[in-house]
C-alpha cells in the first residue's frame, strides 16, 4: 500500500526518532510528507483516516493556541494590565470560539469570531489578533 503521508516522532521509550503513527502527543508532522491528490484516491477508508488525522492535528494546534491566549491573559494579569473580572469577561465572550478551537474546528471558530462584536473587556486589538491568527491558520492548513 502506498503511503499518503508519514509521521515522524520522538519515541520516549526507545529515545529515537521513528516513523509511524504515534499513540499520543507530542508528535511532529513530517515536512517532507507529500501532498497527495485526494481527488485520485478512491479508497474511502484511507481518506477517512487522513481526515481523522488532520482533525487530530487541528485539535492539538487548537489546544496549543488556546494555551497561548490563556498564558497571555495570565501574563497581563501579573503585570497589572487586566483584572480578574476582565479576564473572566474575555473568557466568557470567547468561550464558544475556545470550545471550537479545542475540538479542532478552526473554520467554526472563524465563523463564531465573526459573530462577536468587540466590546469591553474584549477590546478591538485582542479581537483582531485572535481573529487574524484563526484566519491565517485556516489559510495555511486547510
Amino acid at each position: 500500500m502506498k503511503k499518503l503521508w508519514i509521521y515522524i516522532f520522538f519515541s520516549p521509550i526507545t529515545k529515537t526518532i521513528q516513523e509511524g503513527k504515534p499513540m499520543k502527543d507530542p508528535y511532529v508532522w513530517s515536512l517532507d510528507a507529500p501532498d497527495p491528490d485526494y481527488n485520485q484516491v478512491t479508497d474511502v477508508e484511507i481518506l477517512l483516516l487522513h481526515i481523522k488525522d488532520l482533525y487530530y492535528k487541528y485539535e492539538v494546534d487548537g489546544i496549543d493556541y488556546f494555551r497561548t491566549i490563556r498564558a497571555q491573559l495570565v501574563l497581563d494579569h501579573k503585570q497589572g494590565s487586566r483584572t480578574d473580572a476582565e479576564i473572566f469577561g474575555i473568557e466568557q465572550i470567547l468561550n464558544p470560539v475556545i470550545q471550537s478551537l479545542i475540538l479542532g474546528d478552526w473554520m467554526t471558530s472563524a465563523y463564531l469570531m465573526s459573530l462577536i462584536t468587540p466590546t469591553p473587556p474584549l477590546e478591538q486589538a485582542l479581537y483582531d489578533e485572535i481573529n487574524l491568527y484563526i484566519i491565517n491558520y485556516i489559510a495555511n492548513n486547510y
